[in-house]
């Protein structure tokens, strides 16, 4: 039998299949952006790791491009922490404490307080490929590249967010953090710079009072151990007399017990007052040797004056010319500075001998012509030289011992000296 045709059905839209097919559809284009997304994502990593290992050979030795790869590749930190010998949160943590107390024994200014802290931590040191003597070398030869190490060490165990804020304190750089008018900004930036100049000023002022006292403080010193040499020697002498006449046993041992511990305690301000000199003498060779080595350093001419050797910049890393700016901001260190205040206080320079040569050191810059530049230097090495004379005639004792020293080394060195690397 023949049904009857349903019109009705066939003119009708099927809305719930329309719609579960619409809906299939919105879920499959979904799926697919999101498809797409993830597969951006890992194209961009994958770019990204790319780009990063191609980088990381180039600048395994060097600080300044290991900084740049943490700062533009934050995701890669691990890796670059790993590359610095870091393995786990607690090595991370031991190597930033070690970085810390170097840090805070550099600011004192005094060498035994960096050598005691890098044997105080040689076990983390050690576990990084170097030793405590490697270190203390570097920081008495090349202060800036020791603290550039730490810096850089110390870059490498904070957070991407962290070390932008780090390189930011370092540089005096300011993030601009929204889109002000010019007026406003340059109105900021006039009070940056004047904040900052007043910082720096008050920080000068402090840095010049504290070596000044501390030039004033060995000077101090240096007239109790003369007090304490003379009075050990008059001491000695009296109980010399006083044992010629004794003969009660007794008191013939107490008098010689005396004249021993007088003997002692003239003999150790002896050797107080000879390692003082003998740390004068050594910084004044360093300066001296410092100053001579820039006047005849290849990239003389092209650190000072006009520089007309695109090759010679000073800005460019690793050329001759930037080599020289090292050696002349080892030059105008703190270090010298605190040296020229001792030999005043030794009596070695005068007043106006440890301003002239002050002011020489204030005037050396890219900006001064050859000609100047050499005439300062040389004023420099002339100046020191007068005083490291004078230090001699002043220690003529401790002069004699330490050229005979000189003339005969002794091969038995103590443990502090070899962190010297001597």
């Amino acid at each position: 039998m023949v049904q009857p045709i349903n019109y009705y059905e066939s003119l009708m839209p099927d809305l719930a299949g329309q719609a579960l097919k619409e809906t299939q559809n919105r879920l499959g284009q979904s799926q697919l952006t999101g498809l797409n997304l993830q597969n951006q994502q890992m194209q961009q990593q994958m770019s990204e790791q790319q780009a990063f290992k191609q980088a990381l050979p180039g600048a395994i030795n060097d600080p300044q491009k290991l900084r740049e790869l943490a700062v533009q590749y934050p995701s890669q930190l691990q890796n670059i922490q790993a590359q610095l010998g870091f393995r786990s949160a607690q090595d991370v943590a031991a190597l930033d404490s070690t970085v810390n107390q170097l840090q805070l024994a550099i600011s004192t200014g005094d060498p035994r307080n960096v050598a005691a802290a890098l044997v105080q931590n040689a076990e983390v040191i050690q576990s990084k490929g170097t030793t405590p003597q490697q270190l203390m070398s570097m920081y008495a030869n090349n202060p800036e590249q020791f603290n550039e190490v730490l810096f850089t060490v110390k870059l490498g165990t904070l957070s991407a967010k962290d070390q932008l804020a780090v390189l930011d304190k370092k540089e005096g750089r300011e993030i601009d953090r929204g889109k002000l008018s010019e007026s406003i900004r340059s109105s900021q930036a006039s009070e940056s710079l004047q904040a900052r100049g007043q910082d720096i000023s008050a920080t000068t002022a402090r840095r010049g009072q504290d070596i000044q006292m501390r030039g004033q403080d060995i000077s101090a010193e240096n007239a109790r151990l003369d007090r304490e040499i003379k009075k050990s020697a008059l001491a000695q002498n009296a109980i010399d007399r006083q044992l010629k006449t004794e003969t009660n046993q007794i008191k013939l041992d107490d008098l010689l017990l005396k004249q021993q511990e007088f003997k002692r305690k003239g003999e150790q301000a002896k050797t107080d007052k000879y390692d003082t000199y003998l740390s004068q003498v050594n910084a004044i060779d360093q300066t001296i040797g410092t100053a001579n080595r820039i006047l005849d350093s290849p990239g003389f001419n092209g650190y000072f004056g006009i520089n007309v050797n695109p090759f010679g910049n000073r800005y460019l890393p690793g050329t001759d010319a930037a080599n020289t700016e090292a050696l002349v901001d080892t030059l105008k260190s703190q270090t010298f500075l605190a040296n020229v205040q001792l030999m005043k206080g030794l009596g070695a320079l005068s007043n106006a001998e440890g301003q002239r040569v002050t002011d020489a050191i204030g005037k050396l810059s890219p900006s001064i012509s050859e000609k100047a530049a050499k005439e300062t230097i040389k004023t420099i090495i002339s100046v020191t030289n007068k005083g490291k004379q004078r230090l001699d005639n002043k220690f003529s004792t401790e002069a004699e011992k330490y050229r005979k020293e000189q003339a005969a080394p002794s091969s038995n060195q103590s443990e502090y000296s070899s962190l010297w690397g001597d």
